[in-house]
């Protein structure tokens, strides 16, 4: 018994925009439709953010009270999943304890004990000195020590590259290496000959190598 070949769903393009989509109304996609009902339809509501006129769909939510997606973002904020007003757009002014910088933070927040930093950055280096929370907590005392402030010095100048590949990538793919292992010592941690800018691979490389060599 043969089995006819499924054949395709026939397409039509949007008069506006051109697009293929496999159903029009009016000859508009979807998106260019809603556009052309927003601006050729009379308006019956008025949305409670900006105080525009729209024109709200029979089939609308009653309960709608808003014109765009934009309108209700901002009318969601300081409510809760049942759409209940709550403290959350409340802020408080709260000091970052790794910055040192003020800051706005939600007051429910406050009360679970989170919304403690600034941002993911000033969060990202509490771990790292931390040694209970650290990844790494070896290298904790290089954050101490203000290592990162100086990669990062080190690796925003124009004309950077890695002295193995040549590789300028930015992105996060090149790394300050250090030859000679700090192993605790500031001096060799920060002592510009002993900082040498790699790319991810070939720092990884150089790793490897040495954990080789050390195993020989």
């Amino acid at each position: 018994m043969s089995v006819e070949a499924a054949q395709p769903c026939p397409t039509f393009n949007c008069s506006r925009c051109g697009r293929s989509k496999p159903k029009l109304s009016r000859g508009l996609c979807p998106g260019c439709y809603r556009l052309w009902h927003r601006d050729n339809f009379p308006p019956n509501a008025t949305c409670s953010m900006c105080g525009r006129s729209y024109y709200r769909r029979a089939c609308a939510s009653p309960r709608g009270q808003t014109c765009s997606r934009t309108c209700y973002g901002a009318w969601k904020v300081g409510r809760d999943e049942h759409n209940r007003p709550t403290d959350g757009a409340t802020l408080v002014v709260r000091v970052c304890p790794v910055c040192g910088d003020a800051f706005e933070g939600q007051a429910r927040q406050v009360r679970k004990g989170l919304g403690l930093y600034c941002s993911l950055q000033c969060n990202a280096i509490r771990r790292r000195i931390d040694p209970a929370r650290s990844t790494y907590p070896e290298n904790a005392w290089r954050q101490r020590e203000g290592f990162p402030a100086l990669s990062r010095s080190i690796l925003s100048q124009p004309d950077v590259r890695c002295t193995i590949c040549g590789d300028s990538r930015r992105d996060g793919n090149l790394v300050v290496h250090h030859p000679i292992p700090p192993d605790g010592n500031p001096d060799l941690l920060k002592a510009p000959w002993n900082l040498v800018v790699l790319c991810r691979a070939c720092h990884a490389r150089v790793h490897q190598a040495d954990v080789l060599e050390g195993a020989a």
